[in-house]
């Protein structure tokens, strides 16, 4: 497989998108089959995919954000939500007892 990638990489291509797709391929050659060799490491990216959904279903069913800023603070706030989650936290816990920490510190 990494031959046939070189290849395609190294090959003189007339089409612009397969040019850019080989001089992509070229510097990350070996970064992209490493999944051949570490079992470790999965072939695809499904488990990213899977924690993006919630934030996409989100954004079409709400139309989105008007604004960057507003786009910017759901972002974050969906990695802390997802971060707790992970962790086996309570989102709305560990938001609270920030909020009292903070709170009491002013």
């Amino acid at each position: 497989m990494r031959e046939q990638l070189l290849a395609f990489a190294t090959r003189e291509w007339r089409l612009y998108s397969c040019c850019q797709l080989a001089a992509r391929i070229q510097p990350y050659l070996d970064d992209l089959l490493v999944w051949l060799t570490n079992p470790a490491v999965r072939p695809d990216n499904n488990v990213a995919e899977r924690a993006l959904r919630p934030a996409v279903v989100t954004r079409k069913t709400s139309f989105g954000s008007r604004s960057k800023e507003g786009a910017q603070a759901f972002a974050r706030l969906l990695s802390i939500i997802q971060t707790d989650e992970r962790q086996g936290e309570d989102f709305f816990s560990s938001a609270h007892a920030a909020l009292a920490a903070a709170r009491s510190q002013s």
